[in-house]
Formats: structure tokens, C-alpha cells, sequence
């Protein structure tokens, strides 16, 4: 029976989140932390699509996803980047992992010779891989092996290297994030699944379930698609994209529970045992400063302790994908951003924004079914008003100005007195 049986899909009513995410015009991990700052008075600046920094803030306070970019480098970032290296930390730490080895497509046959030897399924996935892309699991044989070799390599590049290891089979897969060495809330990944009502067919069942996903701030690009190894999979159980499945009855149309391939999350903090937690923390630490880490682990049962034998550490994460959490499938949303900004407000200070000119480019993003005509002329009364220098007008949604990094505060504040955050968005760039 399908976990998902029991629990009630979460809808939700944030049309700016799915406007910028769906159309890729901001990061909504960075985005849920700006916006929040904006809320609070404080001017983000972005600094392209990806990241922004807070005017004012001593020492520098920028964002890259939801990771607080560090001003002296990011060696604590790059440990996590590298899954092989990051397994060995977490080996000198006790902390269990898969049993695996490393290889390169010129050496794939240690890989062979490892499936050969295996005492379960094997995982293939790139070392310097994130979001699953390149992952396949449940390989049994030479064939498998080397199809999903071929499908790694076809994401990354011939000369990446690849992990595989043992599958760790029968378990659930957590995602569980830490924020300034304390584990704050915690989702389970439910890998895609449909369930069937003796009428539709596999097909037609995953468009329904992406026309829900795509109502889901964080999930309304993530769709599920058939991607050959999910076909391989389901010809393995005799169906095709157009069998019909008996009345409920829950197809798990993958291993993988990747939220970037089509799965699910379930905030469910209150069902993880706190010796996941801990070794979440302990996880964390191996990469500080870093502040914000999403460690993903596996386990036989989360609700009983951790022993060496019933859980692993997979991999850490220094850009989690906090709207997993703001914006759960099943369970109650946990408001994790507002943890990351505290931790900033007691890491930063806060000075006074200046008269020191700045030139960026402004634009107001509108979800399509809203007229963005009442906030364009409301926002050229505010820039006639702060006397600003413009050079570059694109009605209804864009300019380009000189002026104070007061004057952007101010327009800032009057422009949300006007405009619900939900229905509109006021971003700065460096131009």
C-alpha cells in the first residue's frame, strides 16, 4: 500500500511563486528568502537570476539559491559537491554509508566487476551530480549497468566520474534541514507513484498528477515524465504507458524519489526519531561555515533509532531546496525561511541605508491573469517622485534607473503599501 493512501495532497494559493518558478525568472529558493526581507524593509539586489545580496548588510549578506554565500570562498561548499570525498568524511565520522566505489567510463569495468560481487541492486550516479539527473537504480545486471553509464555520461561529460553502490533496499528516503547546526524541519521524498481507477491509462494517469503539480509553487516544472529507464521498468511488470491499472492500485513508477524527476514530499518533523536528527547535525558540521544544509538520509523505519545497519547518509546539500518545505505535497508547511533570516539578523548588522548611487534595472513581475497596468503607473509615480535618473523604459514591466540606495528602499516600501506580495513582485538588479 502507497503511504500516499492515508494523506491528503496539499493545495495552495500563491500565484507570484508559480508565475516566477514555472517561468524560471528567479530562483524561488532565493526568492521566499528576498521577498521575505523586502517584508521586513530590507532592499535586495540581485545579482542575475540565481542570487541577490542585502543593501546595508556588514559583512556582506548574499544568496545563492537558499546557501549564504561566505565572502572568504566556499571550500565548505565544494567538500559537498564531491560525493566521493564527502562519503569518506562521513566514513571518519562513523556515520554510515552505502558500500561503493568510484570509477570513470574508462574503467568501467570496476564497476562490472563490483554489480558481479554485489549483494543487492546498484546504484549508478555522477560524483559531481545534484537534483538526480544521471541517477539510476535497481541494476541487476551487466546490461543495466552499462545503460545507465551511457545515461549519466549523457547528462555530465565522458570524463566524469561515477559512483556505484549497493542499493539500500526496503527504505524510506529523508531530506532533513539544518539551519545554523540545528535540524529545523524534515520531509519524506515518495517517489512518483499514480494510483489506478480501472478506467485511465498509466499515461493519462501522470498528466492528471501533473496538472496538480503544476498548482505547487515548488513542484509546477517538477512533472513526471517517462524517461526510458521508468519505460524499462514498467515493460519489467508488463505494462505500457497505455495499460489501465485496477481500481486502487498504486503504481511506484520509480526507485528514485527525486523531487527534480517527478516526486513528492511529506513534511512529517514530528515522525523522524531524534537520532536522525542528530546525525543529520553531525553531517552538517563536516561542512561549516556553511550555514544551510539539506542532508538526505535513508532508512528502514525513521519513527525507531538509528543503528549502523537500518539507516545511510546519502549526500549533503548546500543549496536545498527550501520551498520542499514551504510548499510540502503532504503534510503541514513548515515557515523555514523565516529561521534562515533569523539566523542572518544575529550573524549581520544592519547599517542605514546611504546616498550612494546605484544604477539597476527594475522589474515588476505579474502572474499573467492580473493587469500589471495599475502597478506600472503606480510604480512611475514613485521613481518621478524620488527624482530618480531613468534611462531605459519597457512598459508595463521594466526600466532602468539611476538613484540612492534610499530612494530604492523607499520606493520599495511604498510600492508594497499599494501591492500584495502575493499578487506582485518589485526586484532590483545590478544592471
Amino acid at each position: 500500500m502507497d503511504l500516499r493512501k492515508n494523506l491528503s495532497l496539499q493545495t495552495y494559493s500563491q500565484p507570484i511563486h508559480v508565475y516566477i518558478n514555472k517561468n524560471r525568472l528567479l530562483n524561488l529558493n532565493s526568492f521566499v528568502i528576498a521577498e521575505h526581507f523586502a517584508n521586513a524593509g530590507y532592499v535586495p539586489l540581485w545579482e542575475g537570476r540565481r542570487g541577490f545580496q542585502i543593501l546595508g548588510a556588514s559583512p556582506l549578506l548574499a544568496f545563492r539559491g537558499a546557501h549564504i554565500c561566505n565572502p572568504k570562498g566556499q571550500p565548505a561548499h565544494l567538500v559537498l559537491r564531491n560525493k566521493a570525498f564527502f562519503k569518506q568524511l562521513l566514513e571518519q565520522e562513523q556515520i554510515a554509508t552505502a558500500h561503493g566505489l568510484v570509477f570513470s567510463a574508462e574503467t568501467r569495468e570496476q564497476a562490472q566487476a563490483f554489480l558481479s560481487s554485489a549483494a543487492r541492486l546498484c546504484v549508478i550516479k555522477p560524483v559531481a551530480g545534484k537534483q538526480g539527473k544521471g541517477v539510476t537504480t535497481g541494476i541487476s545486471d551487466i546490461t543495466a549497468l552499462n545503460l545507465a553509464i551511457e545515461e549519466a555520461l549523457a547528462v555530465f561529460t565522458e570524463q566524469a566520474e561515477l559512483l556505484i553502490e549497493e542499493q539500500f533496499c526496503d527504505a524510506e528516503e529523508a531530506r532533513l534541514l539544518i539551519v545554523n547546526g540545528q535540524c529545523i524541519s524534515a520531509f519524506k521524498r515518495l517517489a512518483p507513484a499514480i494510483c489506478g481507477d480501472a478506467i485511465t491509462s498509466i499515461n493519462d494517469l501522470i498528466n492528471e498528477s501533473n496538472k496538480l503539480k503544476r498548482k505547487n509553487p515548488n513542484e509546477c516544472r517538477l512533472l513526471i515524465e517517462l524517461t526510458p529507464s521508468r519505460l524499462r521498468a514498467l515493460a519489467k511488470q508488463n505494462y505500457t504507458p497505455q495499460s489501465i491499472l485496477p481500481k486502487g492500485e498504486w503504481l511506484k513508477l520509480d526507485d528514485k524519489a527525486s523531487i527534480s524527476t517527478g516526486g513528492y514530499t511529506y513534511e512529517c518533523s514530528d515522525q523522524i526519531d531524534e537520532s536522525y536528527k542528530l546525525i543529520a547535525e553531525r553531517a552538517a558540521k563536516l561542512a561549516a561555515p556553511t550555514a544551510v544544509i539539506g542532508v538526505d538520509i535513508m532508512a528502514k523505519d525513521f519513527t525507531q533509532p538509528a543503528n549502523h545497519d537500518n539507516y545511510i547518509v546519502l549526500e549533503a546539500n548546500s543549496g536545498p531546496a527550501i520551498t520542499g518545505h514551504q510548499y510540502p505535497s503532504y503534510g503541514k508547511a513548515v515557515d523555514v525561511v523565516a529561521a534562515i533570516v533569523n539566523f542572518c539578523f544575529s550573524t549581520r548588522q544592519f547599517l542605514p541605508l546611504t546616498d550612494t548611487k546605484l544604477k539597476v534595472k527594475v522589474n515588476i513581475f505579474v502572474p499573467p491573469k492580473l493587469d500589471a497596468t495599475p502597478m506600472w503607473l503606480q510604480l512611475i509615480k514613485l521613481v518621478i517622485s524620488a527624482d530618480c535618473d531613468v534611462s531605459e523604459i519597457v512598459p508595463p514591466h521594466q526600466l532602468t534607473l539611476s538613484t540612492s540606495e534610499k530612494n530604492l528602499q523607499r520606493i520599495q516600501s511604498d510600492f508594497y503599501q499599494f501591492f500584495s506580495q502575493k499578487n506582485a513582485a518589485l526586484v532590483f538588479s545590478r544592471e
